[in-house]
């Protein structure tokens, strides 16, 4: 063996603590790493009573539904309502309400509610934003639901005519109209009727509506991120076949979009299908990570994974005793005489 390998070995010799210390410390980080690292996984969300959904990462939304009520007030960015009122009473009603009308209809400040006497279909169209917020509204602010979006496109709703006879009522700031039954279309095209654009200062900000007196109410929320609020929530880590109950708000992350599926009115809005992530890369429930780490997620693996400095280190320690060994050189044998014994 050459000189530095020699040298080497009686270093580990004299000091087969360190070889120890350095194998314990690396199989300790391994473990350590192991019990810290959350490998994705595919998940599913049930929840009941839902209160708020959260979106955001190119976040998406639509909605469906009856509601008696929408009102519009004191929100930054703008919102564009289609009402089942013929565009030829454009003048007309901007004339009552102290507005103007133009081309493609009417434009009002921050402040709007329309009302009817009975609930009118409505149509949300796909919107996107960087965030999209859907929550209900508590019974002392009226009840219903408030959708806001951040960063996006303009929420455009639609009304369609039910089809028993309704009044609507229009209250644009301190101007008010009222609209008879036979005043309303009742046949035209979805997102074909008056258009009124109700907009802010700043109608770039965050557009805010809240839709009142709801029932029948469908809709989809997409995104790469998630936040649930529910009074009751269960959670499935597939992996590992583990269900786990919660309350409170659950944030689901993913490295791809996702969306999940609503209906009911609230209080009582539920996932019905539930929420299925094929791919979440972080859960967070009560300030805690709630993926499988991956001591838990590949037991087998992590421990023999973490165990291979140990082996490397038992090596180690056994190589100054077996190598010299190994590699000692064989004596030559005795010489032998002519007559083949050996020489005296």
């Amino acid at each position: 063996m050459s000189s530095k390998v020699t040298s080497w070995l009686r270093w580990l010799q004299r000091t087969p603590a360190v070889v120890a210390v350095i194998s314990l410390a690396m199989t300790g980080g391994l473990l350590y790493y192991f019990s810290t690292t959350h490998p994705a996984d595919r998940v599913n969300l049930s929840a009941q009573h839902i209160s708020r959904i959260v979106v955001t990462g190119t976040a998406t939304a639509d909605m469906t539904g009856y509601a008696r009520r929408i009102r519009l007030r004191g929100a930054t960015g703008q919102v564009d309502v289609v009402l089942p009122v013929p565009a030829t009473a454009c003048q007309q009603l901007a004339g009552e309400l102290n507005v103007q009308c133009d081309g493609t209809g009417i434009t009002l400040g921050p402040s709007f509610v329309a009302e009817w006497t009975a609930a009118q279909g409505f149509n949300l169209p796909s919107l996107a934003g960087d965030r999209i917020d859907l929550s209900t509204v508590p019974s002392a602010g009226g009840g219903g639901m408030q959708l806001t979006v951040t960063n996006g496109q303009i929420p455009l709703l639609c009304f369609v005519q039910g089809d028993g006879a309704a009044k609507l009522t229009l209250t644009a700031g301190s101007a008010s109209v009222t609209l008879a039954p036979a005043a309303v279309a009742v046949h035209l095209a979805t997102c074909s009727g008056l258009h009124i654009r109700v907009q802010s200062g700043n109608p770039v900000g965050t557009a805010v509506l809240v839709l009142q007196d709801l029932s029948d109410t469908t809709g989809h929320l997409g995104g790469k991120q998630m936040t649930v609020s529910a009074q009751s929530e269960t959670l499935t880590l597939v992996s590992i076949s583990q269900d786990s109950p919660y309350n409170g708000p659950i944030e689901i992350d993913s490295d791809s979009p996702f969306q999940m599926a609503v209906q009911g009115v609230p209080p009582d809005m539920t996932a019905p299908d539930g929420l299925q992530v094929p791919r979440a890369v972080h859960i967070e429930q009560a300030h805690a990570e709630r993926l499988a780490n991956g001591l838990v997620r590949n037991p087998l693996t992590s421990l023999l994974e973490s165990g291979i400095p140990i082996i490397v280190g038992f090596v180690l320690w056994l190589l100054p005793w077996m190598l010299p060994k190994l590699f000692r050189p064989h004596p030559a044998p005795p010489p032998h005489g002519p007559g083949g014994g050996r020489r005296p």
